[in-house]
């Protein structure tokens, strides 16, 4: 069978290629196309999976339908598969749309349980004007999200997502723990904190200084220094109770704002680790790395939760947000909605939280977060049946 896998972005590059690694180990012929090859394509190379960019098929003048053609008369697919991205840009939803009105089916795997509504409908809507052939989603949280939005349960079919599985699978050494430990200044007997510092101000803010600060905390009610804050006091008041490091974002790097955390932290007891160019680049540093090596995960939104949950599934994750405007089930955090993580809202709370976190018990919370992400080492298989089915060839 003939696949075409379309993506845009690097998550949804994650989801198709390692789809369509499942595909080509069935027998499958895939041939896989990114949109944007600075952000799907690191996807695809991830899994050592060669593509072709949407450009190399033209652009010019000529509008995305004729484009698509192209790329039929050159791959002549029986399905296309692709992961969705969330309304950033109109050319996967056309793509998606006018496959489905020449007769080709459309499978769309879910890579992440967020925005299901903006991910098929017409920029800046809720039209649910692309709507594939089927839609893959990652668990029965997703399901009964887009349930609950109308979206018709026979268009959804819970395979969960073979990236998730891929990242589930990884593991390290106890050299490579001990190394990284060593690297983030913890013996294997020390409890080990890591905080993962986000760019909320420059995000949301749109600026880095007094202005971008207030207009961050008009939207959420607080920022990435007001969450730094939480943990300075802590290790002030419990030096002894556990080694802390602190990870900036890779935009704070980048934009230099690393010093701006380094005087905040000042004589306290916080170690920086991968604050620079060069310190990133230190196998021992890699961030999956540094979470499997870490006892408790503390962010307020960041994305790598994800990578947390996966790789180090028994460690508890503390979601620090004080001052939140949006808390519990309207959290912007999906993994807090799940109950993966402890929400921390109010300032008071933090040390309390963390102090009962070094105590977790991590086979029982492993369980939770393998159950509850529907991490079992078969989605792809899923995949598979899916994309057969639908093909024609199951």
């Amino acid at each position: 069978m003939k696949v075409l896998g379309l993506a845009y972005h690097t998550g949804s590059g994650n989801a198709v290629a390692a789809s369509a690694k499942a595909l080509i180990k069935a027998g499958d012929d895939v041939t896989l196309v990114a949109q944007d090859a600075k952000q799907a394509g690191i996807g695809y190379a991830n899994f050592g999976l060669g593509y072709t960019a949407l450009s190399d098929y033209g652009y010019g003048g000529e509008d995305e339908f004729k484009r698509l053609e192209r790329i039929y008369r050159n791959t002549n697919p029986n399905v296309i598969l692709v992961s969705t991205s969330a309304q950033t840009r109109p050319n996967e939803f056309v793509i998606e749309q006018q496959a489905v009105k020449l007769g080709v089916p459309v499978v769309a795997v879910l890579d992440a349980q967020m925005e299901y509504e903006k991910r098929f409908s017409d920029l800046g809507t809720n039209n649910r004007a692309y709507l594939p052939s089927v839609i893959a989603l990652p668990d029965d949280f997703s399901y009964q999200e887009m349930v609950a939005l109308g979206f018709d349960p026979q268009l959804l079919k819970i395979t969960g997502n073979p990236y998730f599985d891929f990242v589930a699978s990884q593991r390290f050494t106890d050299k490579q723990i001990r190394e990284t430990r060593e690297a983030m200044g913890a013996s294997l007997e020390d409890k080990l904190v890591l905080y993962a510092s986000d760019y909320l101000t420059l995000a949301y803010g749109e600026s880095f200084d007094v202005a971008g600060a207030a207009r961050c905390r008009r939207s959420f009610g607080y920022t990435e220094h007001d969450a730094l804050l939480e943990v300075i006091d802590f290790v002030k008041k419990h030096p002894d109770k556990a080694k802390v490091c602190l990870k900036p974002h890779p935009k704070e790097v980048s934009g230099g704002h690393v010093r701006i955390l380094q005087e905040m932290v000042g004589d306290a007891p916080i170690r920086f680790i991968a604050h620079t160019d060069e310190e990133r680049k230190r196998p021992e540093l890699d961030m999956n790395r540094v979470l499997a090596a870490s006892d408790v995960y503390v962010f307020s939104i960041s994305s790598t939760q994800w990578n947390a949950l996966l790789v180090n599934p028994s460690m508890p994750l503390i979601s620090l947000q004080p001052g939140a405007l949006f808390r519990f089930q309207n959290d912007t955090g999906i993994a807090t909605r799940m109950g993966l993580t402890i929400p921390v809202y109010e300032r008071e709370e933090f040390a309390d939280t963390l102090l009962s976190s070094l105590d977790t018990d991590p086979t029982e919370r492993e369980t939770k977060v393998r159950e509850q992400l529907n991490i079992d080492g078969k989605a792809g298989e899923r995949i598979v049946e899916l994309v057969h089915s639908i093909g024609g060839r199951g």
